[in-house]
């Protein structure tokens, strides 16, 4: 059982099928080569496993932030940043970029919670945990 409730998961659905039946020039906008942060659309096949493409589409998303200060003296934070978002007037029930947000900050404590159970379960100390998964944790 999870907290996240099934009024936002479904939400999120719906926004996603809507987003991936966008004509393809609108997806394109927002290409996730224009992002320093890989954040963005992914067309059919522009990604890779194990050599071959994949037939799949793709959309990166992550927590909001303003651009790192420090991105070029860790290579991890080049993944902090904004994100992109499709034209909200194409989308039509629910606020895109809110609704999503929401769910990823949702999933994040969700996460949070499986990583603290991982780490009990292990006998690590807490400490250990906290260490790296603390949520304003910058370096």
């Amino acid at each position: 059982h999870h907290t996240i409730s099934s009024t936002l998961m479904n939400q999120v659905l719906l926004l996603t099928r809507e987003f991936f039946a966008l004509p393809q020039h609108e997806k394109d906008k927002i290409n996730i080569h224009f992002s320093p942060c890989g954040r963005g659309y992914g067309k059919l096949e522009a990604e890779q496993t194990y050599g071959y493409r994949d037939y799949k589409e793709t959309f990166d998303l992550a927590p909001e932030n303003l651009l790192h200060a420090n991105r070029g003296a860790y290579k991890h934070l080049r993944l902090i940043g904004p994100n992109q978002w499709p034209d909200h007037s194409l989308l039509s029930t629910y606020c895109f970029k809110e609704t999503i947000l929401s769910y990823l900050s949702e999933m994040i404590k969700l996460g949070s919670l499986l990583m603290l159970a991982i780490t009990e379960s292990l006998q690590y100390p807490i400490s250990e945990y906290e260490k790296y998964f603390k949520p304003d944790h910058d370096d």
